[in-house]
């Protein structure tokens, strides 16, 4: 885990607290890690024994949750029945009913045999699809705190009259007056519902946070944020750095993160089942580029990925040169920007059909300078969010109007201007509560974070709970939240939006061309 993750985890820590005894303690938050994940505090790895010859595999795939419930109830798993961990059952004898096994009760260390070994209290062996747990003592210990606790824990920021919500707002002098916009939309969106009654009877509540533009220098702000109010789920627009700190840190607490804008959003093994994602990262928006490129070229040819020597966009560069080979292209080449310059002649003439730019700077614009001279027009496409890559220029003025036709750029979401029924939704409330005529995109953004945090609660029921609304957010199907593509989520989808919108670009008027489209990337 990063060292800036524990400040955050303060942050949004609103630590849970349960029924029977008030907050849970340090031994029982690590018992509900492994329980819930898979994985200890300690850092050390926890492996689980399959069937009768004993493979091993890491926990982590085989959390107890995933089959007992987040709630411990048990439920039925491919035709199998798991147990009743909670505390009440597994202090009952159990009586052979059903076809099931007699025992006495379990206590702590039967429980911790059942666990490790895989026998009931009679010395019964237990069903052949329960894993056996290699845990340390620590792990065995905190495990059963916190089974003492399943299955009763109060939930965090809800209340039978409310659901507070933390809003996590962008931090620094420069993100202001777009921190003031987005609180006035969602404050005003909230109002709206409110004054219909809320959910089920409850109103939304929000605490606006700002975020620090560094995230280590979040633990000195602790005293203002959230108030000291536990939040039920989190909204953030576009988080500080790449998001995935703050996505560890609500991992990490157990509460929801609806995030509407993250340039790395992580869907991954293990996955952070406690972050969805709306709309595409760069790595979703490169692929659609490459997508769009094989469309665009039948005979496909040559693609070359323009990308730094090392770093993260190296690594990003490795997953679009596979999906680029997959897309039919006879030969995907990497090229570091550091030697691109001397390379155009050899790409001009090795009929390079398409350069993928995932780095700017002077390298770049060279590149793209002999281009016009070797009368070379390859299709030029690039992530739109990488517009940073040219320092102090116009990221498009670097593209002679000679490869103007061939220039088309990958977005998240288009902007306003460029969408009808998408942001009407946002007129509509702007209009009724005068909101700034500023930072739009990042309002409607916010907008449709909310949206997708309001339809889970409204599925999830009068007796929600985060876990009930974690699965209600996993169902959502081709959701319009106002803000694009319609959003899809699922046990093992946290992004909403996979694919991207491609869009051609007008160089003489520094803004897209008329030719615009979504590219999807399936499932």
């Amino acid at each position: 885990m990063r060292a800036e993750v524990p400040a955050l985890l303060l942050l949004l820590a609103a630590a849970p607290r349960s029924l029977w005894g008030g907050e849970l303690t340090a031994a029982e938050v690590r018992g509900k890690q492994i329980y819930t994940q898979g994985t200890s505090a300690s850092g050390v790895g926890i492996k689980a024994a399959l069937g009768d010859d004993g493979n091993e595999v890491p926990a982590s795939a085989l959390p107890c949750a995933g089959c007992h419930g987040l709630d411990g109830r048990g439920g039925k798993e491919g035709g199998v029945r798991p147990s009743d961990l909670t505390p009440e059952a597994l202090g009952r004898p159990a009586h052979g009913e059903a076809g099931g096994r007699s025992h006495p009760p379990y206590d702590d260390r039967r429980l911790v045999r059942a666990i490790a070994m895989g026998f009931d209290p009679a010395g019964n062996r237990l069903h052949v699809a329960m894993p056996r747990y290699r845990l340390t003592r620590q792990d065995a210990a905190d495990l059963l705190a916190y089974l003492k606790r399943l299955g009763h824990e109060e939930e965090p920021g809800l209340s039978a009259t409310a659901v507070h919500l933390g809003v996590l707002l962008p931090g620094g002098k420069r993100q202001e007056t777009e921190a003031e916009a987005v609180q006035a939309a969602l404050t005003a969106r909230c109002a709206e519902l409110n004054r219909g009654g809320g959910l089920y009877g409850r109103q939304l509540r929000l605490h606006f946070v700002r975020l620090p533009e560094s995230l280590p220098a979040a633990g000195v702000k602790l005293p203002e944020l959230l108030a000291g109010q536990p939040a039920f789920a989190l909204i953030a627009v576009h988080p500080a750095g790449t998001g995935d700190e703050i996505a560890t840190a609500a991992e990490a607490v157990g509460t929801p993160l609806i995030s509407a804008l993250s340039s790395r959003p992580r869907e991954t093994f293990p996955l952070n089942r406690y972050a969805f994602h709306l709309t595409p990262g760069l790595a979703e928006q490169a692929k659609a580029l490459v997508e769009f490129a094989a469309l665009r070229l039948p005979q496909r040819g040559r693609l070359a990925i323009v990308r730094p020597g090392t770093g993260e966009m190296a690594g990003l560069a490795e997953g679009v040169e596979t999906a680029a080979r997959e897309h039919g292209f006879t030969a995907v080449e990497p090229v570091a920007a550091e030697v691109l310059a001397a390379q155009a002649g050899r790409l001009a003439r090795e009929g390079t059909a398409a350069l993928l730019l995932l780095e700017g700077g002077s390298a770049t614009r060279e590149l793209l300078r002999q281009a016009q001279d070797l009368g070379w027009r390859p299709l030029v496409l690039m992530p739109a969010s990488l517009s940073g890559a040219f320092p102090g220029e116009d990221p498009f003025a670097v593209v002679p109007a000679f490869l103007g036709d061939r220039l088309f750029i990958s977005l998240p979401v288009l902007p306003a201007d460029w969408t009808s029924g998408e942001a009407e939704g946002y007129r509509r409330l702007a209009a009724a509560s005068t909101l700034p005529a500023y930072h739009v995109a990042a309002q409607r953004a916010a907008l449709a974070a909310a949206e997708v945090l309001m339809e889970g609660l409204k599925q999830a029921g009068r007796e929600v709970s985060r876990e009930k609304l974690i699965a209600a957010l996993e169902k959502l199907y081709r959701f319009d939240a106002g803000l694009g593509a319609p959003v899809t989520f699922g046990p093992n989808r946290r992004i909403g939006a996979r694919g991207a919108f491609i869009a051609a670009v007008d160089l003489a008027h520094h803004t897209l061309g008329r030719e615009i489209s979504w590219v999807d990337l399936g499932p």
